[in-house]
């Protein structure tokens, strides 16, 4: 009698840990093996839901038994019933089909011809420049059509030479720095949830800008970002931030 209580007490424990919730870690990808952003999967048994971010990565409450549904305009519907086998997994792989389309006709106009430098608005090869970009190469440029006197002549105006003095050109470098790190955070802001950072990479809540400015000044994650190296960036991002928690243990 006692081993037939203590084998449904065995059950009913094992029954009630299957049953708990955690935290899947997963990614969507297409068919080319691409991540996906901006698909929103729900957890029709506990009703939560979350979006992929921009590597594809999601993170959402289940348990064994509940069914997560993927949906987004360009891809089909797609539902998953999970096991204890997906609940287990490091990351749960999650492939989407896109929509096929079926098009009446199609037609095709060239206006490769049409730009702004054939309609004479600008001159061929000219490069765009960021504000502070363009205020750098205003401090550091030389007037050789203006004499100090008014007339048309070949003397240097006396702006680089004042900005050189005053310091105005280190100034104005100082700022072009600060203008591309504002945008690198802007960028890493727009690819990792916060979530991402707690639970997938350890990063406690209240370091997660700390973190943010760490990573960015980092040269080859600026490298992979400017390059959209969406892998490189997830593998480089994981390496950051193992080096970045042992640095804050060593500070403990």
């Amino acid at each position: 009698m006692k081993n037939n209580l203590l084998f449904l007490l065995l059950l009913i424990i094992q029954f009630s840990f299957s049953q708990t919730e955690i935290v899947v870690n997963g990614q969507v990808f297409d068919t080319d093996k691409k991540p996906v952003s901006g698909i929103e999967i729900i957890n029709l048994v506990n009703e939560k839901s979350t979006i992929s971010d921009k590597l594809g990565n999601f993170l959402i409450l289940a348990k064994p038994d509940d069914m997560l549904v993927f949906s987004a305009n360009e891809f089909d519907y797609k539902r998953k019933s999970l096991d204890q086998k997906d609940i287990n997994e490091n990351c749960l792989m999650i492939e989407l089909a896109e929509h096929a389309v079926q098009l009446k006709n199609v037609v095709v106009y060239n206006y490769s011809k049409i730009n702004a430098v054939s309609l004479g608005i600008i001159s061929a090869n000219v490069k765009s420049y960021a504000p502070a970009e363009r205020r750098l190469l205003a401090s550091n440029s030389l007037n050789a059509l203006a004499n100090t006197d008014g007339t048309t002549g070949g003397s240097i105006s006396a702006d680089p030479i004042f900005n050189f003095l005053s310091g105005r050109s280190k100034e104005l470098k100082k700022q072009l720095e600060i203008e591309h790190k504002e945008k690198m955070l802007t960028r890493l802001k727009t690819l990792f949830i916060n979530d991402f950072y707690v639970i997938k990479l350890k990063i406690k809540p209240d370091y997660i800008k700390a973190f943010q400015y760490y990573v960015i000044e980092d040269d080859d994650f600026i490298s992979f970002t400017n390059a959209n190296n969406r892998t490189a960036i997830g593998f480089r991002i994981i390496q950051l931030s193992e080096d970045f928690n042992k640095l804050q243990k060593n500070d403990k």
